[in-house]
């Protein structure tokens, strides 16, 4: 399984950059996790779009889905033109209901309604939604290639509902929106902190946590060293171009 990060950046991305946007590989298996701010700008860097199999969108907040609307008028071309006859699959949450109705009509697009707990196999990956604790409907994003375990938060709280879906991951992909300062922030506004994405990977059994989702003017160095005093394994700090590629157990 491989990962390529896209975009790492919330809630905008500074000069160059994009928002939320993470390809996963494996085998002959593409999706793309989040498509926010510049992703599909970015993803033609890595990848061709046409060879995506699906796209899967954690949340309807502009960060992490706003380049849906690039990707589909893409489709849109390929069809005209005859390179694709497909529309591509969509998984999508049902809220706001506006959002999710107006893709949901469109034919350049195959859209299935995100539920907690539903299971789905896209090529050689078997993916599971858990439903997250956010100020939109959000979904954490469980995919395995049955020897390797991944997971991505998406936008969270801290809480049962992600330290559970993160326990028995391989890897994780935590959004670390804040700085420990800013905690009560982070608790108005449904994100995580450095020290609660660190807590629940060192109470997981992951082996690597990716920190993402940074607002621009942070210090990443700082958001590093605040994840690092309490998560005692291995860390890599999310930045556009990241490759990683994950061996099973």
């Amino acid at each position: 399984m491989e990962l390529v990060i896209i975009g790492c950046w919330a809630p905008y991305p500074p000069a160059g950059q994009a928002c939320s946007g993470y390809l996963l590989k494996d085998q002959q298996t593409n999706i793309l996790l989040d498509c926010g701010h510049g992703v599909v700008s970015g993803l033609g860097n890595h990848i061709d779009l046409g060879a995506i199999d699906a796209v899967v969108i954690s949340h309807f907040h502009p960060d992490h889905y706003v380049d849906l609307y690039a990707m589909r008028h893409f489709i849109r071309a390929a069809m005209v033109q005859g390179h694709r006859s497909k529309p591509l699959k969509v998984y999508l949450p049902g809220n706001p209901e506006d959002k999710y109705s107006y893709f949901a009509s469109l034919s350049e697009l195959e859209v299935i309604e995100l539920k907690s707990g539903l299971c789905q196999v896209i090529g050689s990956l078997q993916i599971k939604f858990h439903e997250m604790l956010h100020t939109v409907t959000s979904f954490g994003i469980e995919v395995s290639n049955g020897s390797t375990s991944f997971f991505y938060s998406g936008d969270t709280a801290f809480g049962a509902e992600v330290q559970q879906a993160a326990q028995n991951a391989d890897i994780l992909l935590l959004e670390t929106s804040m700085l420990i300062k800013d905690s009560a922030y982070a608790q108005q506004a449904l994100h995580l902190t450095t020290r609660e994405a660190a807590e629940i990977a060192q109470n997981s059994r992951a082996e690597l946590l990716i920190a993402t989702h940074f607002w621009p003017g942070y210090d990443i160095n700082q958001l590093e060293q605040e994840i690092t005093a309490i998560y005692k394994k291995e860390l890599k700090m999310a930045n556009t171009g990241l490759h990683l590629t994950f061996k099973g157990r």
